[in-house]
């Protein structure tokens, strides 16, 4: 019995180092070709939409407002995938949680010093804790479906 079980902990071992590296790729690309375009994407898009949306229920709200508002709407995402049977959407969840995962970015930006020069040190951060959650995400999906079946 304990050998089926190390075997099967080094298979999901195997599948979660995979899919760090694949996230580790997914979000370094974008930013060896285009430098922040994708925080400036993403940022833009979430980020000003939840400002305007907040904007119209008072006044002028603040950056961590902002952020508060769009961690708990990545929480709310991943809760959703965990909840979802279809694989299709389980797939559309991931993406877009692929995507608000870049409010990591934010919010380390935010804790820096503005004269802070360790650009590449905390891009380098930003990228593997945003590559560690995703793959946490999917290990934590796989882990559950294996014990459902057993």
């Amino acid at each position: 019995m304990m050998i089926g079980t190390n075997k099967t902990s080094k298979m999901t071992t195997k599948r979660f180092l995979f899919v760090l590296g694949v996230s580790v790729v997914l979000y370094l690309l974008p930013e060896i070709f285009f430098h922040n375009a994708m925080l400036y994407i993403v940022g833009g898009s979430v980020g000003g939409t939840l400002k305007e949306i907040l904007g119209a229920f008072g006044s002028k709200p603040n950056d961590s407002l902002v952020f508060l508002v769009w961690f708990i709407l990545l929480v709310g995402i991943v809760f959703l995938y965990y909840w979802l049977q279809n694989r299709l959407l389980k797939y559309l969840t991931i993406l877009v949680a692929f995507g608000l995962l870049y409010v990591v970015d934010f919010i380390i930006f935010e804790m820096l010093p503005d004269d802070f020069q360790g650009y590449y040190f905390i891009t380098g951060i930003s990228i593997l804790s945003k590559s560690l959650t995703l793959s946490l995400i999917l290990y934590f999906e796989e882990r559950n479906n294996k014990k459902a079946t057993k």
